[in-house]
């Protein structure tokens, strides 16, 4: 099996939505074949500007992608690939989880000590989560972004809950939290203060 040259194999390829990016081969000489990694490139960063944990993720979340390599791609001695290769893959969807500290008593949400965090599997847009969030009954407050961009914590505005009373977090699909992503479904938590 002859490898292919990672400079025409780059040149030849066309992926939709792009990313940019280089390949890189390896030789399996056991099984005497090689295989062949994209490697996605980093945005570049403004100098002095730090990258948040999860800036690195190049593919968009929830994004269908479609790959086209040219079967006119040349191995290292020059012989053409031959065929047209085509494929598609899928980012995982946008995702969440809903952590609410239940140590009342009796597993119940301190009325004083309310104060939710989302976690999601990309960054976040903060102004996006405080239109995408709402509480039934309704409790006012603000979001604050974590350092990693990737959950954020309400923060309530008034004094504690109401007693013994049923409260929902509901997170909904119609905004994007996330560039242009947003939940499959819309997401509801429930909890009882003490």
């Amino acid at each position: 099996d002859e490898s292919l040259d990672t400079g025409d194999l780059g040149a030849k390829t066309t992926i939709i939505p792009s990313v940019p990016g280089r390949w890189h081969g390896k030789s399996d000489s056991l099984r005497q074949h090689s295989s062949y990694v994209f490697l996605p490139d980093a945005e570049p960063l403004p100098p002095g500007t730090a990258r948040p944990p999860n800036s690195m993720r190049i593919f968009r979340i929830g994004t269908t992608y479609n790959v086209r390599i040219d079967g006119s791609v040349r191995t290292t001695l020059g012989v053409p690939l031959g065929r047209d290769l085509e494929f598609t893959f899928k980012t995982e969807p946008l995702s969440l989880f809903v952590s609410i500290s239940r140590s009342g008593l009796g597993g119940g949400v301190r009325m004083s000590a309310f104060s939710p965090r989302l976690y999601f599997n990309d960054t976040i847009n903060i102004d996006s989560i405080a239109k995408a969030v709402t509480f039934e009954p309704p409790i006012n407050g603000i979001w604050r972004l974590g350092t990693d961009r990737d959950d954020c914590t309400f923060l309530p505005s008034e004094g504690p809950l109401l007693p013994s009373t049923n409260y929902a977090i509901i997170v909904s699909n119609e905004v994007a939290v996330s560039g242009e992503a947003r939940l499959n479904v819309a997401d509801t938590s429930t909890f009882t203060t003490e």
